[in-house]
């Protein structure tokens, strides 16, 4: 028997058990370590798993303004709680691009039900306010594609 490939299962509720018996019955092995991810996609908000001072805390994406990563750890900030997730934000990225997600920058993911406006600036550059009075930066990388899921 060769080597397998590790899988970890992203769906949603709804979808979680099923998929989990489907990988469970295959060659292949669950793992937070995975080389692929399965991430379904519906209409539902997603929930994310936060923690804050060793409590867990269930996220509906729809309340999220924002994920960011600083000091090596990712946090999800609502208008009222920041807290940590215990994933790798490409992984939350995948997982909340289907849900108006946008990467900004190579730190930081916005909602983008949560702009309250936008300001160009110099050197393809954009200053957005979010609600709750946030503000993060696009980046020069991330310009085009933020301009293309904007204006959608």
């Amino acid at each position: 028997m060769g080597v397998q490939m590790k899988i970890k299962n992203m769906c949603s509720e709804k979808n979680y058990k099923s998929v989990n018996a489907l990988i469970d019955k295959s060659d292949f092995d669950l793992s937070d370590e995975a080389e692929v991810i399965i991430i379904d996609s519906n209409d539902e908000p997603i929930n994310l798993i936060g923690y804050d001072n060793n409590c867990m805390l269930k996220l509906n994406s729809n309340d999220i303004l924002l994920i960011e990563s600083y000091n090596n750890n990712i946090y999800a900030k609502t208008k009222s709680v920041s807290v940590q997730i215990k994933s790798k934000l490409y992984e939350v990225e995948l997982l909340l691009s289907q849900k108006g997600f946008i990467r900004v920058n190579k730190s930081q993911i916005i909602n983008l039900k949560t702009i309250v406006r936008i300001k160009p600036m110099l050197n393809y550059r954009i200053k957005v306010h979010l609600e709750d009075n946030f503000i993060v930066f696009v980046s020069r990388k991330y310009y085009h594609s933020f301009i293309e899921k904007f204006k959608k």
